[in-house]
């Protein structure tokens, strides 16, 4: 077989050709035979005998066959993979078939609308989907129809836009997909609709646009949206506008977005000045240069300001802090307390920060003199307590000998006076003791340290086990607790001072003192819980006030003091004290000491 092949046609036609050459060889074989020799055999130059004539015809005979083989095999092979070549023609064309299908079904179920626009051999629409009606109102037949019906749907304001997809002439070689994002349409009813349009230009094989393919999304819906949300932005910046409060608020490129009337009051700078600007152009009005603030810690951690902030505290998202800013208000200054928070989109991410600045110069001012009149008032009570406490004790001295060595000359009346002052002048000691214990809680400062506060529990049991082996009360206390930060002695006089309050208030019946401890997200939390006679809900709160007692200690000896002296302790720990009855009597007292220390 040959390299090459050949056609069909080719080999059929050298077939004839070698039948004819043959039937001519025999046609003169049979005439040399007739006339006794061969004259015309234009393949034997010369003459032979009638035996080599035909040994010499066989050769070709056989070398023709052979041709014919050949040819026969190349037309076999050559059949064959023409019936392949129609096979996969067949397949391909199948394939293409319900590729097409799909897409045609795909198209005319999908909610947007799917449409082919040709400009060659004339303007027309070739496919447009029938989700068309739904969303302009007209059917997919009246588009086929009149190739001008878009600008006879399209708003008036979006004529141009349009022409940017049904004219040939807008679309350059190389031109992108195009994108035009607001197209509104005009209903029969009057209603808008708003379509998203994706389009492509089509060319053919010399480079001219024949069609344009496009989809057309109905974003009414979003638009909507859109409008409802920038009514409520507009709401909102009113209401930063009118904020007593100095605010300011940042995009996520920390540009100003907002800059209300109480800021340009307190900067001097009016809105028109600084909205739109960013590089930390809202600190130059405050600081006299572009330098981060406490709003930008909303987007980083960390910070190294150089300005000074009295104190800078984190509460959830909200970042607190205080400081005297003087270049405010022309250069008067102004102590400020300031609120830092992010502004976050549906998923969680920062787009922006918001800040509030409150002038808080009055109040500092005010602190200062409440300070300033307390050290005059701690300082007059210690004098008072000291003057009182002298003479106090001398009376206490001098009733007590009295007692002692006339008692036998004075009569029942007089000794029961003796013993009345002796206990009131006692009294007077101990109330001048607490005064100033509870003015020591208020003005000690406080050591934080890292402790078990079983330890401290250890020794207020200690302290107390003599009187509760006496009156047979049963003590529980946890078996271990983890580390705290705290002030070591400020817990053992809280613990102290709730457990000497349950066994001098609990009554005859109490047989219970119960120490807990517990922790949640923000606080340590110990508690005292007795069995006693307990305390009515109304008297939860005040009882923590100041030389305020409950009912049940009537005739207790008591300054009224331990309490509040717990609870000036607490809050000195950023946390406080509650208390709760018992179901069946008693009382648990709740100390909160802050995880944050």
């Amino acid at each position: 077989m040959k390299d090459t092949e050949k056609s069909k046609e080719e080999l059929l036609r050298e077939l004839e050709v070698l039948r004819l050459h043959i039937a001519r060889m025999e046609e003169r074989q049979s005439a040399s035979q007739r006339g006794g020799g061969l004259r015309d055999v234009s393949f034997m130059p010369h003459p032979a005998s009638t035996r080599e004539l035909e040994d010499e015809l066989r050769r070709n005979q056989a070398y023709l066959e052979n041709i014919v083989a050949e040819r026969t095999a190349e037309l076999e092979y050559a059949n064959h993979k023409l019936q392949q070549e129609i096979s996969e023609r067949r397949r391909a064309e199948e394939a293409l078939r319900k590729s097409e299908e799909r897409y045609r079904r795909l198209a005319e179920n999908a909610p947007d609308i799917v449409y082919r626009f040709e400009f060659i051999p004339r303007r027309r629409f070739t496919f447009i989907s029938p989700s068309v009606q739904r969303i302009t109102g007209c059917t997919p037949d009246e588009y086929y129809a009149d190739p001008d019906l878009p600008f006879k749907l399209v708003h008036p304001e979006d004529t141009p836009l349009l022409e940017c997809v049904f004219r040939a002439r807008t679309f350059q070689e190389g031109v992108p997909a195009l994108c035009l994002p607001e197209l509104r349409w005009v209903r029969e009813d009057g209603t808008i609709i708003w379509t998203e349009e994706h389009t492509a230009p089509i060319y053919d094989e010399e480079g001219n646009i024949v069609a344009v393919e496009g989809i057309a999304r109905n974003i009414t819906q979003r638009k909507k949206a859109e409008e409802e949300l920038k009514v409520a932005h507009q709401k909102l910046l009113g209401i930063i506008e009118f904020l007593p409060d100095a605010t300011l608020v940042i995009d996520e490129d920390r540009k100003v977005i907002a800059w209300n009337r109480a800021i340009e009051i307190m900067t001097g700078v009016p809105k028109e000045d600084i909205l739109g600007k960013g590089n930390h152009a809202y600190a130059v009005p405050f600081y006299g240069d572009s330098r981060p603030m406490l709003i930008d810690l909303v987007f980083c951690g960390e910070i190294d300001f150089p300005h000074a902030y009295d104190f800078i505290r984190k509460k959830g998202n909200t970042i607190y802090a205080e400081a005297f800013v003087p270049q405010t208000y022309l250069g008067e200054g102004a102590y400020l307390w300031i609120m830092a928070s992010p502004l976050l989109d549906d998923s969680g991410r920062i787009i922006g920060a918001i800040e509030s600045i409150r002038d808080i110069t009055e109040h500092k001012l005010m602190e200062q003199e409440v300070r300033n009149n307390a050290e005059k008032i701690k300082l007059f009570a210690y004098s008072v307590s000291h003057d009182l406490k002298s003479p106090i004790i001398g009376i206490n001295g001098l009733v007590r000998l009295l007692h002692r060595q006339y008692a036998h000359v004075l009569d029942e009346k007089g000794r029961r006076y003796c013993e009345q002052i002796l206990k009131a002048s006692e009294q007077a000691v101990g109330l001048i003791e607490e005064i100033n214990e509870y003015i020591k809680t208020k003005e000690i400062p406080v050591h934080y340290e890292e402790f078990k506060p079983i330890e401290v529990i250890r020794m207020v049991r200690d302290e107390f086990d003599a009187l509760l082996s006496v009156r047979g009360i049963d003590w529980v206390q946890p078996d271990s607790t983890p580390s705290i930060r705290a002030d070591r002695m400020s817990l053992l006089r809280v613990l102290r001072n709730l457990v000497d309050n349950a066994l001098k208030y609990g009554g005859p019946d109490l047989s219970e003192v119960r120490i807990g401890y517990e922790q949640d997200e923000d606080f340590h939390i110990f508690s005292v819980t007795d069995d006693g006679v307990g305390i009515r809900d109304v008297d939860c709160e005040k009882i923590f006030g100041v030389f305020q007692r409950n009912e049940t200690a009537r005739g207790i000896q008591g300054t009224g003091l331990g309490l509040a002296i717990v609870k000036e302790i607490a809050e000195k720990h950023g946390g406080k004290v509650m208390a709760k009855p018992g179901r069946k009597g008693g009382v648990t007292f709740y100390c909160y000491f802050s995880r944050g220390l």
